[in-house]
This record gives C-alpha cells, structure tokens and sequence, in this order.
C-alpha cells in the first residue's frame, strides 16, 4: 500500500497500526508469527521508520504484538482465560424465589450468626472456668 491509501483522521501510526490489527484479528497473522520487519512496513507503506515502529507501539499497547530484542515483532498468542466453575454459571433454567423462601433464609442466617456466637460465649466460659480451678489449685 502507499500513502495515498492512507487518508484518515487518525495519524498514520494508528492507520497502519489498525490495518495490522485487522490483518491479526482476521487470523492472517497467527499466533506466534513473526511481522514484517519495521523497514518492510516502512517501505510498504511509503513512511518513516520512526512512524512505523510508533504503529508497532501501537500494536503493542493492545497487546496484540510482542517485541522481542534483535528479532522483531510477534503476535501474542491470544489467552483464552479460565473457564468458569459450574458453580458460577447462571441457572440455565429461571428460579422461582418467593417471599417465603427469602424469610427462611434470612431467619437461617440469623440462627447461624447466633449459633456461632453461643458456641464462641461457651468456650469463652470453658477457658475461664479452665482458668479459675487452676488459680484456686495454685492459691490453695
């Protein structure tokens, strides 16, 4: 391409950096394949080198593009991310949750809180009394 098939509002480091883009996201650049050198983009485009490695920059902050010393450009391999747990899938099917069912659970929450705190207050009350017969053994 030349410069006359550049002709946006962009710059034309962001021109050449789309249509790159374009050529990643279209597959015609794999994974992991090395780009045309930045004088052969440079070249090809009819600019500056300094423009053409602006439009590698470019590239690189959408993290489609690695830099490597000495060897050029690549393409990031694209992370397909961690799937989802089953569990934090939505139901595939609609739950009905009526008025009832939210009342039990809030009352089942309020009955754990305070099991919880009962459980605490009687192993407070074990140590101490742990505590006092030792004291009165040690004093008597």
């Amino acid at each position: 391409m030349d410069a006359a098939a550049l002709s946006s509002d962009l710059p034309l480091y962001a021109q050449i950096g789309q249509r790159m883009a374009g050529l990643i996201d279209g597959r015609v650049f794999k994974a992991g394949q090395k780009l045309p050198s930045v004088r052969d983009i440079a070249a090809h485009n009819g600019v500056s080198i300094a423009t053409a490695v602006q439009a590698f920059r470019w590239l690189e902050e959408r993290h489609l593009v690695t830099a490597r010393p000495r060897s050029g450009y690549f393409v990031t391999p694209r992370s397909r991310g961690p799937a989802l747990p089953a569990m934090s899938r939505p139901p595939r099917h609609s739950v009905v949750v009526d008025r009832a069912s939210r009342a039990e659970a809030r009352y089942l929450a309020q009955y754990n809180a305070m099991d919880a705190a009962v459980s605490r207050m009687n192993s407070l009350n074990a140590y101490v009394a742990q505590q006092v017969t030792l004291w009165n053994k040690s004093s008597g």
